[in-house]
C-alpha cells in the first residue's frame, strides 16, 4: 500500500520527467545460466588477476545496455580474449572456465530530460542553475596505490602534473592504480621521468603485473 507521502513523490517524479536510473556493470557467474557465485566489475574496473577463487572459474556472463566486458585467458590482460555484450548464458567450450583476467568498459547512457528542459523562459533557467548544470566538473586525478586491489598508502596525481619524485611511501612501492576517464597515466621506473616507462589508459587496475609492481620511481598524469 503507498500512503499519501509515498504517491506524492511519484506523482513528483513523474510530472518532473525523472527515472530510475540503471546501475551499469559487468557481472560474471561461475556457472552457466547465471547460476552460482557472481562478482560484479564496476565500468572501467579491469582486473589483471581475478584472484585464486575465480581464476579459470567464469561460464556465463551479463552486462548492462550500455557496457561490454573482455576477457583474457592469462592473467594481466595478456593471452586470446574475446568481447561480450549483453547476457551469454554459457560462454561454450572454447572459453569456459577459461579466463584469467577481466576488463569492464561502459560508455555514460544519455541523461534523462527533465520537464523544464524544454521551458526556455526565466523560470526554466533557474531550475536548470539550481540543477547546478554550471558548476565546474570535480577535479580528475590519477591515483597510485601501495598494495594490490586498491589498498594501502594511496598517492594522488592532479590532472596534467609531472612527479619526477614520489612520496617516499609509494616509491617503489606501487601495486595497483586509477586512471580517470579523459587521463592516461604514464610511469617511469627511475626517478625524473626516466628509466622503461609504460602508459596505463583510462580505467582501474587492481595489479599492474609483475614487470611493474614496487617498480615505478615517478609519473606523469595527463587529462584532455
Amino acid at each position: 500500500m503507498i500512503n499519501k507521502w509515498g504517491l506524492s513523490v511519484v506523482l513528483a517524479a513523474s510530472l518532473l520527467g525523472i527515472s530510475q536510473v540503471s546501475v551499469a556493470d559487468c557481472t560474471i557467474y561461475d556457472y552457466a545460466d547465471y547460476a552460482g557465485t557472481s562478482r560484479s566489475l564496476s565500468p572501467g574496473e579491469r582486473l589483471g588477476s581475478l584472484g585464486r577463487s575465480w581464476d579459470n572459474k567464469v561460464s556465463s556472463i551479463q552486462t548492462t545496455p550500455n557496457c561490454k566486458v573482455t576477457l583474457y585467458a592469462d592473467a594481466n590482460f595478456k593471452g586470446d580474449t574475446k568481447v561480450l555484450t549483453g547476457q551469454t548464458r554459457y560462454l561454450g567450450s572454447l572459453w569456459d572456465n577459461q579466463t584469467s583476467s577481466a576488463v569492464c568498459t561502459c560508455t555514460a547512457p544519455p541523461r534523462p530530460q527533465a520537464a523544464w528542459d524544454n521551458y526556455g523562459g526565466r523560470d526554466g533557467w533557474r531550475h536548470r542553475h539550481e540543477r547546478n548544470d554550471f558548476a565546474p566538473p570535480p577535479p580528475k586525478n590519477c591515483t597510485l596505490y601501495s598494495d594490490m586491489n586498491f589498498t594501502g598508502v594511496a598517492q594522488p596525481l592532479p590532472a596534467n602534473t609531472v612527479h619526477n619524485i614520489l612520496n617516499a611511501q609509494i616509491d617503489d612501492q606501487t601495486s595497483a592504480v586509477k586512471v580517470p576517464q579523459g587521463c592516461t597515466l604514464t610511469v617511469y621506473s627511475r626517478p625524473g621521468l626516466d628509466g622503461r616507462s609504460k602508459v596505463f589508459e583510462e580505467g582501474d587496475s587492481n595489479f599492474i603485473g609483475e614487470m611493474w609492481n614496487d617498480r615505478i620511481s615517478s609519473a606523469q598524469c595527463s587529462c584532455r
